[in-house]
């Protein structure tokens, strides 16, 4: 895939052609394959391989043992089908961002209502993730907060008694 990135977890377009203009939906994420895709990241499964082989994602890893924790993530969200996402990776001390479309107040109250005033999310911002935009601050932010954490872990764990 590239150095950074082992693999795509995403609803995929597609055209007529590989240079032809987005025209369909080729692959569509379902609310079982956003589960899978998380504990799969969560287990540290390898992306291909659980593609061949979705039954990959039942294999029992002690939570010691998984390469991303829950409360290590930083998930996005634009509706009604990431509410299960929002709660579980939020509940685990995960930051959890939720998405809508500002130009249109329908949206925006919806996602005041469904996802900021219950507490299901930190924060809602319009999709736009420049340098300069409020989403891409807060993501960049809360990626760099998240990576600082582990290194600190990693460098000071905590010992028993100390």
């Amino acid at each position: 895939m590239d150095k950074y990135f082992d693999g795509i977890y995403a609803s995929e377009l597609a055209g007529e052609a590989d240079d032809s203009p987005l025209k369909y939906v080729k692959r569509c994420v379902t609310f079982t394959e956003k589960t899978r895709y998380i504990l799969e990241i969560n287990k540290g499964l390898d992306h291909e391989k659980a593609r061949r082989n979705p039954y990959e994602v039942n294999l029992d890893v002690p939570p010691e043992a998984r390469r991303v924790r829950l409360s290590n993530m930083v998930y996005l969200g634009d509706g009604l089908t990431n509410v299960p996402y929002f709660s579980l990776i939020g509940r685990a001390g995960g930051t959890v961002f939720g998405v809508f479309s500002a130009t249109e107040i329908a949206k925006a109250k919806r996602a005041f209502l469904e996802f900021l005033e219950p507490g299901r999310v930190t924060s809602a911002y319009t999709a736009r993730y420049r340098n300069s935009d409020d989403l891409g601050i807060m993501l960049r932010t809360a990626v760099t907060a998240k990576a600082t954490s582990i290194l600190v872990q990693r460098e000071a764990p905590y010992e028993k008694g100390n």
